[in-house]
């Protein structure tokens, strides 16, 4: 075995390490149930629709933590994820989501023909487990099926008739009847005369029918299918003839529309009564599985074995030929033994190519007049700029896209602010546009320069209804500016550095400004570090500490773990050693302490376990904002309590507010009775209207992930090393935590857990070939 492909099976070995614990929950359950009663032949003979789990992942590959489940009578859920599911039987673990809450559960139980995306009418009762908590034993499951009148109302309601909500769809098909859409179809003015709605109601309905033509039945049948309103409006939008589209592939919108999903695409395939042993199933599972490894590992691809590796039981010709189907239709891109989903595979190159453009010839600036203007921005700006940051001064303006790379305390802010003043002398009339990957990075970047900066979704104006920039559009107006800046640059993804890339004007000339050492994007990738490794773009890295004597421990703490040497806690750097339900105690009193609470922040690796962000938040609300019977307040299943006053973090984007995720606010109103809540954010307040919409947009935020602080500075940090997330605890989570603080920094936690951590490169190897992408397009030769 070559060098080369050791490295490249390390991520199925990681994969396979990350779910041992797992594998442990799986046995204490069948323990637990070592005699289910009902069969059925379907789990036995395939395991082509299942993905490699994920349960200890970290808390940004999730939507949502499970939750405690209380409720134990009927109700409506959806099986989102099977975790575990016996060959031999029905039984199965799996987390769950209410529809009416959305609260998730992990229920365990007999579960005829599971399939993740359906719903069940579930019933149950609590069981805890001394390890794991509290999970549903399922005592009765139905699967559900939408009624005419679920399926009538929602195609009312739908965006086709846009300002007719749910109440008015109901009056519809309460004077109507089952045969509503047909007799509408036949005789708009029906609406009128029995509905008794006004004309302006009437005439919107009317285009709606003109729009969809005789697709009103098409579209109640993939309703049937089990599909959401959102998912049946988008194949309307791509499909001319859905039929034939069914016909040939009824996966093609896993395929072809980014917001649609594998579970979405199986109620096609039940739906329309594809056999189980149909390539085309096989085909759409390998597709998923490949997705889910390189999301999960945050590589663009992986090596054949690695993606066969979950279906031992399916015959090699059988894989080999599901694999080749999706080859062909360029789904999937094989090359030298990788494996790419076909959008990761273009996006690589599209980045390659686009750098390679950019690099233009320019109108240099002779270096005596940079050196002369330093030394003027030097008295203006009252500092003294080291050589590196001269050099990168003059670097930049030599060239057409350069990198700025270094760690806290080493003087970027003020090297771009440099910058920023020498492109003003140099270019007066030039445009220059600032941006970042989150909203806080965003506004820190504008705070640092007195300018105005922007979030990349939002200067793409990304759409989030396909996930997809709409800048790109053909008919979109284009980008103007001469200069972009790019900060916090290791954030950036593949799939979002390759929409940016793709719209700056082909003259822009580019700053990108990062920390290599901090934590690689979420999204799949390792862009920053693959363009300084392929050494095609101009670098400088700054490496002198500057942080002032109040807090220059924090700076100096985070030089010792880059550079692979023993920690020093000192000059605003303590460390407190605790264990177990010590930490969150010497939390609180850490917090009670704390000198400024707008600007204090505790950090964590994970949601759960020990001293887990909800446990930690649970704590701090009791302590800096009790309940209080007169405060208005809304409160959930999962025990969780929102109140006035609450600080909660926005986990979706919500472009239309120019709110992001990972944004910090306030709530500020709370109507019980309507279940709705206001939260100031900086950019003003917002409104959030439902349990389930509360539910999937907030959470508490005096602590929050280390993931979800990228981007922001603290005054005050405490940072929690548990041991019991030491799968979590590596070197670049821990400097990105520790680097967060400006003044003080508190650690809490095992000692030894910290320094295994601060010793831990990672647990995943991304694998990516962009660096094999630049050296090609700039004719660089491989050694």
């Amino acid at each position: 075995m070559t060098k080369a492909e050791s490295s490249h099976l390390k991520i199925a070995k990681e994969v396979s390490d990350q779910e041992k614990e797992l594998s442990l929950i799986k046995q204490s359950y069948l323990q637990s149930n070592a005699s289910p009663e009902l069969k059925n032949s379907d789990h036995g003979k395939s395991s082509i629709n299942e993905s490699p789990q994920d349960d200890n992942q970290p808390e940004y590959k999730r939507e949502q933590e499970d939750t405690d489940k209380e409720n134990s009578g009927l109700s409506k859920c959806q099986l989102k994820k099977i975790i575990f599911q016996a060959q031999d039987s029905a039984f199965i673990i799996g987390k769950f989501e209410e529809t009416d809450s959305k609260l998730s559960f992990i229920g365990k139980g007999l579960v005829c023909n599971a399939k993740t995306g359906t719903s069940y009418l579930l019933k149950g009762h609590q069981e805890t487990h001394p390890r794991y908590g509290t999970q549903l034993a399922i005592d009765y499951c139905e699967p559900l099926k939408k009624s005419e009148k679920d399926l009538i109302v929602a195609f009312l309601s739908s965006k086709i008739f846009p300002g007719i909500g749910a109440k008015t769809a109901l009056r519809i098909y309460e004077e109507l009847g089952d045969e509503a859409i047909d007799l509408i179809g036949e005789d708009p003015d029906i609406l009128k005369e029995r509905c008794n709605l006004d004309q302006d109601k009437v005439n919107v309905i009317k285009e709606g029918y003109k729009q969809v033509g005789d697709m009103s039945s098409i579209y109640m049948e993939l309703m049937k299918f089990g599909l959401k309103e959102t998912e049946v409006e988008a194949i309307l939008r791509r499909y001319v003839d859905i039929h034939a589209m069914l016909e040939k592939d009824c996966f093609d919108p896993l395929y072809k529309i980014p917001s649609f999903s594998y579970e979405s695409a199986l109620k096609l395939a039940d739906g329309i009564h594809l056999p189980n042993n149909d390539l085309r199933r096989l085909s759409a599972a390998l597709y998923k599985q490949l997705s889910t490894l390189t999301f999960n590992t945050g590589s663009t691809y992986v090596l054949k074995e690695q993606l066969f590796s979950g279906y031992a039981m399916i015959p090699q010709d059988e894989l080999d030929a599901g694999l080749n189907y999706l080859i062909v239709k360029n789904y999937i891109v094989s090359e030298k033994d990788r494996l790419y989903p076909g959008k990761l595979y273009r996006y690589e190159w599209t980045i390659a190519r686009k750098l390679r453009e950019h690099s233009f010839p320019i109108d240099e600036i002779p270096e005596e007049e940079v050196n002369l203007a330093i030394k003027e921005v030097e008295k203006e700006l009252n500092i003294q700029y080291d050589e590196h940051q001269k050099d990168a001064i003059r670097v930049f303006f030599q060239s057409p896209i350069m990198i700025l790379n270094g760690g806290p305390g080493t003087g970027k802010s003020t090297t771009v602010k440099g910058i920023l003043n020498l492109i003003k002398k140099f270019y007066p009339d030039s445009r220059v546009q600032l941006c970042a990957p989150t909203g806080k990075a965003s506004k820190r970047l504008s705070e640092l320069s007195d300018r105005p900066s922007r979030t990349i979704h939002s200067l793409l104006k990304w759409n989030k209804e396909n996930n997809s920039f709409d800048i790109l559009k053909e008919d979109a107006e284009e980008l103007e500016f001469d200069f972009i800046i790019v900060d916090e640059f290791s954030m950036v993804d593949t799939f979002v550095f390759a929409g940016l890339m793709r719209a700056i004007p082909p003259e822009t000339r580019i700053l990108l400004i990062g920390d290599e050492d901090q934590l690689e994007s979420v999204g799949e990738g390792k862009i920053l570090t693959d363009l300084i490794e392929s050494k095609t773009i101009p670098l400088v890295s700054l490496t002198k500490l500057y942080r002032s004597s109040e807090g220059g421990g924090i700076a100096e703490l985070a030089k010792r773990i880059r550079e692979n040497e023993d920690p020093e806690f000192k000059d605003g750097v303590t460390f407190v050693e605790a264990d177990g339900h010590q930490i969150i105690s010497e939390v609180r009193s850490i917090t009670s302490d704390c000198e400024t609470p707008e600007s204090y922040q505790v950090l964590a690796p994970q949601y759960n376990r020990g001293a887990g962000i909800n446990n930690i938040n649970k704590t701090l609300q009791d302590l800096l904002n009790p309940f209080d019977a007169n405060k208005p307040y809304i409160n959930f299943r999962d025990k969780t309590m929102f109140i006035e006053g609450d600080r909660v973090i926005q986990l979706k984007n919500l472009p239309d507010f120019n709110v992001w995720n990972g944004d910090i606010g306030v709530i500020s109103e709370i109507d019980s009775a309507a279940n709705t809540i206001v939260v100031d954010f900086d950019e003003g307040p917002v409104t959030y209207e439902g349990l389930s919409e509360i539910h999937t947009n907030l959470r508490h935020a005096w602590a929050i992930s280390v993931h979800k602080s990228q981007g922001s500075e603290y005054q005050e940090v405490c940072v929690i090393v548990d041991p019991s997330h030491q799968f979590m605890l590596t070197k670049k989570l821990i400097y990105t935590a520790i680097s967060r603080a400006k003044k003080k920094l508190t650690i809490v936690g095992n000692k030894t857990a910290f320094i295994r951590g601060c010793r831990t490169i990672s647990r995943y190897e991304r694998q990516t070939t962009l660096q094999e992408r630049l050296k090609n397009v700039f004719g660089i030769r491989p050694m």
